[in-house]
């Protein structure tokens, strides 16, 4: 019982943290989502993706928005984790709670000096294609 509620209480501390610990443009994006402007949050994201390859995802990642147009209104979000991967790269895992269905979300962020940047932005309806087992037991496990 006991540790059960230490489990809890760990828990309970973590959200706060962890939303404190979201980079200043993931927070500014998901600011976006929730106003119900999807594109100015994926070009956000997107803005300082310049690699010859990269126009062409700026466009399919905008262009998903139709997609997450249809799942209804976005009603907020749930930060699973944080994840430093460095002092200098962060990954955050979502859940964008849309009226239809859940769609998990992975944005990777980076700091090369000093200011932030989102260098990927991943999501699927589908847990299993974005967040890792350390984030989320499979929702369709292997046989």
């Amino acid at each position: 019982m006991n540790a059960l509620l230490h489990v809890l209480i760990i828990l309970l501390v973590q959200s706060p943290l962890q939303q404190s610990n979201l980079p200043p443009p993931i927070v500014a994006g998901l600011n976006d989502l929730r106003a119900g402007r999807c594109s100015e949050a994926f070009t956000a994201w997107s803005r300082d993706w310049t690699g010859p390859d990269d126009v062409g995802k700026q466009q399919q990642l905008r262009a998903s928005c139709d997609v997450l147009a249809r799942l209804g209104k976005l009603n907020g979000y749930d930060v699973l984790r944080v994840m430093d991967v460095g002092p200098h790269v962060r990954r955050v895992y979502l859940v964008l709670r849309y009226d239809l269905q859940p769609v998990y979300m992975m944005l990777v962020a980076y700091q090369p000096t000093e200011a932030w940047k989102t260098i990927t932005v991943n999501w699927n309806t589908i847990a299993d294609k974005v967040l890792p087992s350390a984030v989320a037991p499979a929702e369709r496990p292997s046989p």
